[in-house]
């Protein structure tokens, strides 16, 4: 896409709205803006502030914003491009782009993913949903960079043209559905990361996923699957080994990977083997691998206890992975803001090594009377987090589990300010 000349409109002018004005007025664009806070019209450098939506040649959207809004219609339905900083920065991009989405994972996946061919003698960084927008660094890159770009749903809404030469889809749960409205919806939006490739491209697929596997059968690429459950012609687990076509890598004795955040590594890996980076530098990369904060992050442990942080854990299916990976007795948390879940599929999936729930929340009623509707009687729910945490404390169980298969915008900003508040609470009690 020629964007010299042309006027574009920035809809949203946050993080990953400023990074794409920048780029565009390097490409000669005239740049306007808007955004529903209008306090941010002060900020503004070389950029126009946009008073009406009327004559522009293309908007980029926001990935806070919803493509259901009705002046995004009205734009959609009078043939102008509204595509999110995603596609810009992939349409200003020279160098090799691995695409990242799913549910739950992607994250320390692409960091995980990044690391590894850093390792491997590839020029690589990490952008997209992860923090860094994919517009800061798109025109810098040469043919032989690589991006390994965090690709979330909401930034999946206005793709076009984006076609990574490496595909990886981890997972489809349902998550999104106060704004995606249904799952098929959401996950039809998962399924765009892929549908532009073609021959010499790869798709990296978690086989052992019904959603996933029925989806990639669209596939126009290479497939190149993987999974914890079963033997498939990419990369699987088999007695404690990971494995890439029928070959042993490495033993997974000591690394941080439990239960399902396995998939995230098996990800990494077949990433890795496609871009042909050896086994020992693979192997050296996830030894030396550090999980993000508040991914079942150990936080506090005693001679009795081992208290970790799962704030991350923002829907049922990654609070179920987070407990699945639990062998000895344990207090769950649970609770924040309703997003419209099923809690139900949550007792009817939680391992027998959960012996008690501790909840708290706007939500709290609803995954109360979810328990109760399945039989779960060993649960409780206090009215503040600290209250939560000294309950789960009170207990026998070896571990305390804060996983609280919410979003965190009841009571705070972002998954990060929770988990932080978390690690205060636990900190003035063990």
């Amino acid at each position: 896409m020629i964007f010299n000349g042309k006027t574009v409109l920035i809809y949203g002018y946050g993080k990953s709205g400023k990074s794409a004005a920048k780029l565009l007025n390097k490409r000669g664009a005239i740049v306007k803006v808007y955004d529903d806070d209008y306090s941010k019209k002060d900020f503004l450098i070389f950029e126009q502030w946009a008073e009406s939506f009327k004559d522009v040649d293309c908007v980029i959207i926001s990935p806070a914003i919803s493509n259901l809004k009705p002046e995004i219609l009205e734009l959609r339905l009078s043939g102008v491009p509204v595509i999110s900083e995603i596609e810009l920065g992939y349409e200003c991009c020279f160098g090799e782009v691995v695409a990242i989405t799913g549910t739950n994972g992607k994250t320390t996946t692409t960091m995980l993913t990044n690391a590894i061919l850093k390792n491997g003698g590839y020029k690589s960084c990490q952008v997209g949903n992860i923090g860094t927008p994919f517009c800061d660094v798109a025109d810098t890159l040469r043919p032989s960079d690589v991006a390994v770009v965090e690709v979330s749903s909401f930034q999946l809404e206005g793709v076009k043209n984006f076609s990574p030469e490496i595909s990886v889809l981890l997972n489809i749960e349902p998550d999104h559905l106060d704004r995606h409205k249904t799952f098929e919806t959401y996950a039809s939006l998962k399924a765009r990361i892929f549908l532009n490739q073609r021959e010499g491209d790869f798709c990296v697929a978690n086989i052992s996923d019904p959603t996933i596997k029925a989806l990639t059968e669209k596939c126009g690429c290479t497939l190149v699957p993987f999974s914890i459950e079963e033997k498939c012609d990419g990369t699987y687990l088999e007695n404690g080994f990971v494995t890439y076509k029928g070959k042993r890598l490495f033993s997974t004795d000591g690394l941080y990977f439990k239960g399902r955040e396995r998939e995230n590594l098996l990800a990494a890996v077949t990433v890795a083997k496609i871009k042909n980076v050896s086994d020992e530098k693979i192997y050296e990369a996830v030894k030396n691998f550090t999980k993000p904060p508040h991914r079942l992050e150990l936080v506090a442990q005693s001679d009795t206890k081992r208290v970790y942080d799962d704030s991350k854990a923002t829907n049922v299916s990654a609070t179920v992975s987070a407990c699945e990976g639990f062998e000895d007795d344990t207090v769950l948390i649970l609770g924040g803001s309703d997003k419209g879940e099923e809690y139900i599929d949550l007792f009817r999936h939680i391992p027998k090594t959960i012996k008690r729930v501790v909840v708290c929340g706007e939500n709290s009623k609803r995954i109360y009377d979810a328990a109760v509707s399945t039989g779960y009687k060993n649960i409780s729910v206090c009215d503040s987090l600290e209250k939560c945490v000294d309950e789960a404390l009170s207990g026998k169980e070896k571990n305390v589990l804060f996983s609280p298969a919410s979003k965190s915008y009841d009571r705070y900003h972002s998954y990060v300010e929770r988990g932080e508040h978390f690690k205060s609470i636990v900190e003035k009690l063990i």
